[in-house]
């Protein structure tokens, strides 16, 4: 039952755009997911249609792709306190993250004031495991939206590459900062995966920030979940761990030109040829276009 919980939706709906501004040869990060939450791996050219507005156009070309930088944000406001069994499993599953991360990976901590980003795998996994390793005094107001925009205008960027923040329960957020969050992370390609912390006399009141969130991470070609509950199956923390890592270290980039006749802001659908398949598909709402 857990599994079946943590499957993606399927994210096409919203179709995606190409800038305004910009015509001509795009490239969209484009991730496949089956039904087992596993990245799919053997995709063709002829596995994939994209429609941008009324036409549909040929793809110039598909790539496997890791990202080149992954931040990933850990906040130790008072607002993720809680026990220390729910806190040493954050600490473990971004230990598992940096570990995984296939090259450039950076962490950034803060409480009510952000800290610099920390480079370098070696470096990363030794901040988690020395936090790990004491007792830490969580304190301050989260600085959670700060920290967001900070990391996604700062992190050297390439389309498909990814921040990932477990964000506590109770933290609202201005309309304005999410679409400003939104606009850089269209922008500059990069894409958020979003999990919220919290316990389960928590649940009741913080749907509306998941819901917010949620939004803009699907839009930037990520996700937003929910943190396992400690009292689910052991596997529960393996399972997120698993998802994570196919949908944030393994995708494609997908590269077509948007063709002229078309309007700017014709959507751009992508679909699988086979009607039949179960696969999930993860874009973002906007194609890199130059």
């Amino acid at each position: 039952m857990m599994r079946s919980f943590f499957l993606i939706t399927l994210l096409l709906a919203a179709g995606t755009w190409c800038p305004a501004q910009v015509s001509g040869r795009c490239v969209l990060p484009l991730s496949i997911i089956d039904s087992e939450s596993q990245s799919v791996i053997r995709v063709d050219v002829s596995d994939l249609k994209i429609r941008v507005g009324d036409a549909t156009v040929p793809i110039l070309s598909l790539k496997k792709q890791a990202p080149s930088n992954v931040v990933l944000l850990l906040d130790s406001s008072r607002q993720m306190s809680g026990d220390n069994i729910q806190r040493n499993r954050q600490l473990l599953l971004l230990y598992w993250l940096a570990a995984s991360a296939p090259s450039q990976v950076g962490l950034l901590a803060y409480t009510g004031k952000i800290d610099g980003i920390l480079q370098g795998k070696e470096t990363v996994l030794s901040e988690l495991r020395s936090r790990g390793s004491r007792e830490e005094i969580l304190g301050g107001e989260s600085a959670f939206m700060p920290a967001l925009l900070q990391t996604a205008k700062a992190m050297r960027s390439a389309p498909g590459d990814a921040i990932f923040v477990i964000g506590p329960a109770f933290m609202p957020t201005l309309r304005s900062d999410r679409e400003e969050l939104l606009r850089i992370l269209q922008q500059r390609g990069i894409r958020l995966f979003y999990m919220q912390f919290s316990f389960s006399n928590y649940r009741a009141n913080s749907n509306n920030l998941v819901a917010e969130l949620t939004k803009e991470a699907r839009e930037s070609g990520g996700e937003g979940f929910t943190w396992p509950e400690l009292s689910g199956p052991k596997s529960a923390i393996e399972d997120v761990r698993d998802r994570l890592v196919n949908e944030m270290y393994r995708y494609f980039l997908v590269e077509f030109d948007r063709p002229s006749k078309e309007p700017q802001d014709a959507p751009i659908i992508v679909t699988l040829t086979d009607s039949t398949s179960s696969a999930h598909l993860l874009f973002p709402a906007r194609a890199i276009c130059k």
